[in-house]
């Protein structure tokens, strides 16, 4: 593995990291989280069924539980392969 794919996949040799506190996202970013994570996705699209506003309204109204929604996924421990 590259230095860059350690730093993107992590390595699997090292000790688990300390978990972030903080991480910075913008609202392009949770777009795009949305675009390809099916849970995300339906929520925001009943969301705008019942609501106006688009995805930036949905965004704007649901900002910190997407954060969590996307810290818990990025928590979660690799799934090892069959």
């Amino acid at each position: 593995m590259t230095h860059l794919t350690h730093r993107m996949y992590g390595n699997p040799h090292a000790e688990p990291a300390e978990p972030r506190t903080v991480r910075r996202r913008n609202d392009r970013d949770r777009e795009q989280w949305i675009a390809n994570d099916e849970g995300l996705y339906q929520w925001c699209r009943r969301w705008r069924i019942a609501n106006t506003g688009g995805i930036s309204g949905f965004i704007r109204a649901n900002r910190a539980e997407i954060d969590r929604a996307i810290d818990g996924a990025l928590d979660q421990k690799p799934r090892s392969g069959p």
